[in-house]
Parts: C-alpha cells; sequence; structure tokens
C-alpha cells in the first residue's frame, strides 16, 4: 500500500474538500493500481485522480474489502489470541492443582518433611504462574487492540485506477475527495480598552473533524458555504388570504430582554500580589498572527489560512482567522424602569460589524473577560450599541411620586394621573456620557388617551411612547428628572398597562 499524506484541507461549514499526495511505482504497460485507503467516511462519488502529464489513467474505483477477506486479514490475530485464551486455561488449572494438592489431609503418605517443602515451595511456584498470567494479559491487550485497528483499516475504502505509462518509475500522484463528519463554525472575540475608542474584532474558528485520521502539517482553508444545501431555487406558492378568526390567548407572551441589556455582571478586579523582594517588572505584549487572505467569490466567502496547522480527529481545534479594528464612542446607556445601575457600551457603525450578527462573540474590556453574546444587529440602522457590562459606578433610582384616578368634568370619563422622579448619580473619577430611557404606555384604541406632561428635556417617540435623554454626567455629579402623564378612558371600561 502506497503511503500518502494530507497536503491541504478546504472546510465548508458541514464537509471538507482534502488534496491527498502520494507515489505509486509503475511498471510499463497498464496495470491496474491500488493506489491507498482512505477513511470510510468520504464521499466515494466525489473523488478525482491527478496523475503527471503524460501518464495516462482511468477506472478510477472505491472498493471495500469483502467479508471474505475481512475474516482473511483477521486470521492470524484471531488465532494468536486464541492461542493466548488456551495458556489462560491452563494457567487456571495449574494454579487450582497446585492448591489442591496443599491439602495434605487426605494422604497420610507423606511425611513432615515432604509437606514442609511443598509448602515451602507453594508460594514460589504460584508467584510464576501470576507472572506468566500477567505477560499474558499484556500481550493480549495488546493483540485486542491491533485487531481493534484491523477492523477499521478493514472498513476503509480502497482506490484503485488502470495507470499506463511508457516507462516504470515512481511517480506521484494526488487525490481529491470529500470527507464527511468535518465542519466548523465561527465565533469572534471583541476587545475594547478604556484608553482608546476602538475596537479590535477578531475572528477564530472552531473546527472539529471525525475521520478517523490526524490532519498533520496541512494547508487550510475556510469556506463560509455548506456543499449539503440543496442547490434547488425556491419556488413561491401561492399564498391564498381568508378571514382570521383568533383562538381566545389568556396569557400574553414576554417579550425578549434586548441584547444591549443582555450581557452579564463584570468580572471581580484581580488583586495584585506583592513579592517579597523588588523584581524589574517585564514588560509584557499579547501574541499576534498572521491573518487570512481572504477572497469574495460569487457565491461565498473563503478564508485561506497562511502556514499549516495540525488538526486532531479526537479534540476540538481552535485556529485565528483575521483580525481589524474599527471606532467607536463609549457611552452609558441607562433603563431605570429595569435595572439600578447603567450599561457600559460602544456605538459602532453597524456596518463595520455587521458579520458579528448572530454569531457566538466573546466580550473583553481591558483584557477582562465579561461574558459572551450573541449580537442581533439590525443592519438597517446606522448605528449599533455593543454592551461592555453593568457600571456599578453609576446608580439610579425611579421613585412614584402621584398615582391618582379621578373622574373628570364630563363624567363619562376617568383620568389616572402618574408623576416619577428619577435620579441618577456618578461615582466615577471622570466625565461620561449618558443616554437614559423611559416609556409612557402606550394605547392603539382610539377611546384611551395618554397625555405626556412632565418629560424634563427628554425626546418623545409618538409611535412608540418611548422618552430619551442625553446628557454628560461629570464626576460625582447627580441629577435629577421627571416623568409625568395622564392615561384617560372611559368610565364603564377598564384598562391594564
Amino acid at each position: 500500500m502506497n503511503n500518502t499524506q494530507i497536503k491541504e484541507v478546504a472546510i465548508y461549514r458541514d464537509g471538507a474538500l482534502v488534496k491527498r499526495e502520494g507515489k505509486v511505482s509503475l511498471e510499463t504497460g497498464s496495470r491496474n493500481v491500488t493506489l491507498c485507503d482512505l477513511p470510510f467516511n468520504i464521499d466515494p462519488s466525489t473523488i478525482r485522480l491527478s496523475l503527471p502529464k503524460g501518464i495516462k489513467g482511468s477506472n478510477v474505483q472505491v472498493k471495500k474489502l469483502t467479508n471474505e477477506e475481512k475474516t482473511e486479514r483477521n486470521r492470524e490475530l484471531q488465532k494468536q489470541l486464541a492461542e493466548i485464551e488456551n495458556q489462560f486455561s491452563i494457567l487456571t488449572s495449574q494454579k487450582e492443582l497446585w492448591c489442591t494438592n496443599g491439602d495434605f489431609t487426605g494422604n497420610k503418605n507423606l511425611d513432615i518433611s515432604q509437606m514442609s517443602e511443598y509448602i515451602d515451595k507453594l508460594p514460589e511456584r504460584l508467584e510464576r504462574l501470576y507472572q506468566k498470567e500477567s505477560e499474558l494479559l499484556l500481550k493480549k491487550e495488546e493483540l485486542t487492540k491491533k485487531l481493534e485497528e484491523q477492523n477499521k483499516a478493514n472498513s476503509r475504502n480502497y482506490v484503485t485506477a488502470d495507470i499506463y505509462t511508457t516507462q516504470e518509475g515512481e511517480y506521484p500522484f494526488e487525490l481529491r475527495y470529500l470527507q464527511r463528519n468535518v465542519s466548523w463554525y465561527p465565533f469572534y472575540e471583541v476587545h475594547s480598552s478604556s484608553e482608546e475608542a476602538r475596537l479590535s474584532l477578531l475572528l477564530k474558528a472552531k473546527i472539529r473533524q471525525q475521520s478517523g485520521e490526524d490532519w498533520e502539517n496541512c494547508e487550510v482553508k475556510l469556506f463560509t458555504s455548506n456543499p449539503s444545501v440543496s442547490l434547488d431555487i425556491p419556488e413561491l406558492p401561492v399564498q391564498n388570504i381568508t378571514y382570521h378568526v383568533p383562538n381566545r390567548n389568556l396569557f400574553k407572551a414576554a417579550g425578549r430582554a434586548s441584547n444591549d441589556m443582555a450581557m452579564g455582571m463584570r468580572m471581580a478586579e484581580s488583586m495584585a500580589m506583592v513579592a517579597d523582594e523588588e523584581v524589574e517588572p517585564v514588560e509584557m505584549e499579547e501574541v499576534s498572527f498572521d491573518t487570512a487572505e481572504y477572497v469574495q467569490s460569487d457565491t461565498m466567502n473563503e478564508y485561506a489560512l497562511p502556514g499549516t496547522y495540525n488538526i486532531s480527529k479526537d479534540n476540538e481545534t481552535t485556529l485565528n482567522v483575521s483580525a481589524k479594528e474599527v471606532d467607536c464612542e463609549y457611552h452609558e446607556i441607562a433603563v431605570p424602569k429595569k435595572d439600578t445601575c447603567a450599561y457600559l457600551a460602544a456605538e459602532v457603525n453597524s456596518d463595520d460589524i455587521a458579520e458579528l450578527s448572530d454569531t457566538a462573540t466573546l466580550i473583553y474590556h481591558d483584557d477582562t473577560y465579561l461574558g459572551q453574546a450573541c449580537l442581533n444587529i439590525d443592519k438597517t440602522k446606522d448605528k449599533y450599541d455593543i454592551s461592555l457590562g453593568r457600571d456599578e459606578n453609576v446608580h439610579l433610582e425611579k421613585k412614584e411620586l402621584l398615582n391618582k384616578t379621578s373622574d373628570n368634568f364630563i363624567k363619562t370619563q376617568k383620568t389616572t394621573e402618574h408623576d416619577y422622579e428619577i435620579t441618577i448619580k456618578s461615582n466615577k473619577n471622570k466625565d461620561v456620557r449618558i443616554r437614559m430611557a423611559d416609556q409612557l404606555p402606550l394605547s392603539h384604541q382610539k377611546d384611551i388617551t395618554v397625555t405626556a406632561k412632565e418629560l424634563s428635556g427628554g425626546k418623545l417617540d409618538e409611535n412608540t411612547n418611548k422618552v430619551t435623554w442625553e446628557f454628560d454626567l461629570a464626576p460625582k455629579e447627580t441629577k435629577t428628572f421627571r416623568l409625568s402623564y395622564s392615561v384617560s378612558w372611559p368610565k364603564d371600561k377598564n384598562i391594564t398597562y
């Protein structure tokens, strides 16, 4: 069998195109040659053979061993295992015999000296038997492992071809095929720093492959498409319209929390260790990497990674793909109705981070890991806020000052007046920009009206009744805002909000 080596893998989101190289010894004329064996989980229909110019090849086939061939290959190993089992049986009989003969109650012909000699020699003889048993056990484990490997080899695919050459010699060949049980998925790291208004976006790839063999020193390409997805162009069916009879719904579904507020609490700062002796500090620098070559084709994107890589069949492999930097603006997002702390956020252009949408993203700030997020980026909007977690140095409080219901002059309506006080305080040692949001209830009924009275300079979005404020807070500064509104509705009805 010719030795081959994987030189290049082009990994799809599901599956991989593998390029394998080897050499084959050819005689003059036409011969049917077995080139190599391949893993069992390849797609045989995708195999392509390349030979040096001037050498003709045809009838490329993928074959598997018959049951008779598998049995013949395993015969010698199974024979050796059977011999070991026989030796185990002999050793067991010998141990039982030596122990049985050590019982002298039924033998009156032995004198004391003979019994003493037997008893003295019994441990040594049993020790030799146990030692022999241990040696056989190790040999059995070795043969069993070989048989398992042989069974794996028996299930592999054997590639044969008819090859014609006018001159005998050793010639190189290449095989390309689609390998199943291989996949990769992207994830990002977002690194921010309080010293610079820029974000570093690192694209990484997690690769899983279960081909049954390690890929060593091979070139790697990553494709963003999936060859297992149907190539059929979708067709639109007829869409009929009719009246809808709604079901009575007793429960109101809870809305999904905003991604801007999805980050967990920031990790506690590490305590610095004090050394017993003064040691000159060593300036450390994070390891960098060469980025992949990016190619955009007609139907998908491709990343050609520099250098060669080892990809294990047993473990998940993580590879660095690319890195870029984007500008950002830091500010605090405050939602006093939902949280007593503000959230630090980095505002970026949506186009700059479009590839992060719906992709696992690890967030770091000042080299501190904050958590993992899945960003839901609205690409129709110009800006997007990446949450960097709760800022425990900006405190919020929303206090209800008035909640009064009364009949109005018309006597056919009721009105409830609401008045809230919102307080925000900064304990930070620098100025911060705050974007604060609250809301008025929103009515979709003509006879239920909501009237804003005091917004303390906030902007009201009449489509959503969301109120927003944008302002600066100096170190240790406190600001107070009022949010007042009234709700009116027919007296003979009840409302909820």
